[in-house]
């Protein structure tokens, strides 16, 4: 967690692990776009053209546009904080009470990491066993009848 206490640190930190973007291309004319910084914007930083050629390019997006962040209003060091929290399976009223955040923006940052780290496991998933492998599996057979109504599970 101590990447995400400096901005600048954790900035880094996100370009490094690909997060956000190193670089972008203009929408409008196709050349590279510079980061700079925009200290009045909450998030401090936008991709602005600064093509000056025969037509003036003064394209801009936000440094968010194509990532995780995209549309989220908080700050990257609050989604970073949010995101940490839940993959560490933080309980939502501890981080509530911990960040301040409305009850609403935590149930949805949960549930986007869990959709993220589902369509991760998903995509990353291999098969057990194959060619000159070979897997033992034990069938088991759980029940519990509730309030003693229904039938008995047997084994």
């Amino acid at each position: 967690m101590h990447l995400f206490l400096d901005l600048d640190t954790a900035i880094q930190f996100l370009k490094d692990t690909g997060l956000i973007r190193c670089q972008m291309s203009c929408y409008t004319c196709g050349l590279d776009m510079t980061w700079s910084a925009i200290p009045q914007r909450r998030n401090q930083f936008r991709w602005i053209c600064r093509r000056r050629a025969a037509t003036v390019c003064s394209a801009s997006r936000s440094i968010k546009h194509g990532s995780w962040f995209h549309h989220s209003c908080l700050t990257f060091q609050e989604v970073l904080f949010l995101t940490y929290e839940i993959v560490h399976n933080v309980p939502a009223k501890r981080i509530l009470h911990e960040y301040g955040h409305g009850s609403a923006t935590v149930t949805d940052w949960r549930q986007f990491v869990l959709e993220a780290m589902a369509v991760y496991l998903q995509d990353n998933s291999q098969k057990i066993g194959g060619p000159d492998k070979t897997v033992d599996t034990d069938d088991s057979k759980f029940g519990k009848r509730k309030y003693h109504r229904g039938h008995r599970v047997q084994g």
